[in-house]
């Protein structure tokens, strides 16, 4: 639960229960709403897409904050050898290599709408050895360079299963990813592109807007000041703010995208805390 309190007038007061957990009681109490925890639960629990199907039946979800936010199912005919009457083998096999085409097409068009209606960014997929490959093949790149991961799932699987199954593929991944980027980051600074490391450089480059991605160790001890590595940079706030918590707050107010690094040895050399920029000044 993250509350926000002030002395306001006529309903002011609102507290929020979130499903997925917080890792630390804390309590801020300042003149702004402490941004780091929730930036930080948001970035560890994003909405993704989870498929699990058969031949003739699929249930999608939208997972996100550690809940379910959407489930649909979608169902088909299925197909069994006593309705085909005296058909031939090979006609038969025909028969249903298009039928589970035509789920595999239902299917891709059912993952489309929920792509575009709820902004998923990341797709799980499970389900058998035999609709999976169809599957496959009928997603255009747009969702394929989606997946995440593919599962084996049954289709009876109960929920809360599927949610914990899915969120461990979402970890991994994003163990995987967070090196690439943090490995990206450190490539740019060296070669003095589009990149800088350390919280004064990072927070003097958030002040200016130039920031794309902020890369942040998720913890918050990890960050430190560096003032002596940006002479005459000191942008450290009178008020005591942490590192971790102003670069977040800046970073939310000049619309960059903030991405947590799990892996605190990842950013330590660099203090915990870096950039990629949208230009250089």
């Amino acid at each position: 639960m993250a509350l926000f309190a002030c002395a306001g007038a006529d309903g002011f007061f609102e507290s929020v229960q979130l499903d997925a957990p917080i890792e630390e009681h804390c309590l801020y109490v300042a003149d702004r709403p402490h941004l780091y925890p929730l930036a930080r639960l948001t970035d560890q629990h994003p909405p993704y897409a989870a498929l699990i199907a058969d031949t003739n039946a699929a249930r999608l979800f939208v997972f996100g904050r550690g809940a379910t936010m959407r489930s649909d199912e979608v169902t088909g005919t299925k197909v069994s050898r006593s309705s085909v009457g005296g058909w031939s083998q090979a006609r038969y096999q025909r028969h249903i290599e298009n039928y589970h085409l035509h789920h595999a097409k239902e299917l891709v068009d059912a993952l489309e709408r929920v792509v575009r209606d709820d902004g998923v960014e990341q797709i799980v997929l499970a389900g058998d050895e035999v609709i999976i490959p169809v599957l496959r093949d009928q997603l255009p790149k747009h969702l394929t360079d989606r997946i995440i991961d593919i599962l084996r799932l049954d289709i009876t699987t109960p929920e809360h299963e599927i949610l914990k199954a899915t969120t461990e593929a979402l970890r991994e991944h994003d163990g995987e990813t967070d090196a690439q980027q943090v490995g990206h980051l450190l490539d740019q600074y060296r070669s003095h592109q589009l990149a800088v490391v350390g919280a004064q450089a990072t927070i003097v480059a958030l002040t200016r807007g130039q920031v794309d991605t902020l890369l942040v160790t998720a913890s918050s001890d990890a960050v430190h000041d560096d003032a002596a590595s940006l002479e005459g940079a000191d942008v450290t706030p009178s008020d005591g703010t942490p590192v971790s918590e102003q670069v977040v707050r800046l970073a939310q107010a000049t619309g960059a995208h903030i991405c947590f690094i799990e892996d605190p040895a990842l950013l330590a050399d660099v203090g915990g805390v870096g950039a990629m920029l949208r230009y250089r000044l």
